[in-house]
């Protein structure tokens, strides 16, 4: 298995400084991501705010997909933060959040992975998505809302063959308000920790779905094998085919194997 972490170095800036996540509460919103950028920047919240709903009508997943769910049943929540993340960096923010989530769904259930670039997966269903919205001011991150989807307590997800919840996962009623502070606990130690860029890369890749594996990829209409190498730090996926290493942006690939 492949032991390169790729090149995230301990660096003395400080990345976010100190906070702890207060939160506003919210039965019904359109989308807790918009909600809480626009609330930023008009000047109603500040560093450290998070917004959380029972349910959104709008909810936004990773390069525009869409995150539904049964009112009081999940966690939707989005938190905004200020930093001073170099642009290069950027990926190591997704990371610290991803890992985040995948601790707080360990807690009830041990076996979840990480799907590339932010989804958290068990036995291949997805419980939660990641949406990291970033805004940039020169060679610098100046500020993010951090959007989650946690699926919670929901039992019925239609259509969605390859939903699950941490109910359905585990046989038992789990409760959003029981779940979240252990999510903003988590979600408090690892962004505090960011600047332990090695450690955070490293426990990323431990936890990374098929990292190390042979799989099969389809690319513009073409099924390869290859093998998972890792990501590199702007969050690119590195595979290996036939021994010689390809790096794919999120959407250039779709996982067959999924």
């Amino acid at each position: 298995m492949c032991a390169n972490y790729g090149n995230f170095l301990t660096n003395s800036l400080t990345y976010i400084r100190s906070f702890r996540i207060q939160t506003l509460h919210y039965p019904r919103i359109s989308s807790s991501n918009d909600l809480c950028r626009l609330l930023f920047e008009s000047g109603k919240i500040g560093h450290g705010t998070a917004i959380r709903a029972d349910f959104q009508e709008k909810g936004r997943g990773q390069m525009g997909n869409t995150w539904s769910g049964n009112e009081g049943e999940n966690i939707y929540m989005s938190l905004v933060l200020e930093l001073q993340i170099p642009v290069e960096k950027q990926f190591l923010l997704n990371m610290a959040v991803s890992l985040a989530v995948l601790q707080c769904i360990k807690t009830y259930l041990p076996d979840a992975k990480i799907k590339w670039p932010n989804d958290i997966l068990i036995d291949r269903q997805k419980i939660a998505g990641i949406l990291v919205e970033n805004s940039i001011q020169g060679q610098f991150l100046t500020s993010t809302v951090i959007g989650i989807g946690l699926n919670v307590n929901q039992k019925s997800f239609g259509s969605l063959t390859r939903a699950a919840s941490l109910s359905t996962l585990s046989g038992k009623d789990i409760f959003p308000d029981e779940v979240y502070p252990i999510l903003t606990a988590q979600l408090e130690w690892q962004l505090a920790s960011l600047q332990e860029e090695w450690r955070i890369s490293k426990e990323y890749h431990e936890n990374l779905l098929f990292f190390g594996m042979l799989t099969t990829f389809e690319k513009n209409g073409r099924l390869f094998k290859g093998k998972v190498m890792g990501v590199d730090e702007w969050g690119r996926l590195r595979v290996e085919e036939n021994e010689v290493q390809h790096i794919f942006a999120a959407k250039e690939l779709r996982w067959v194997e999924l």
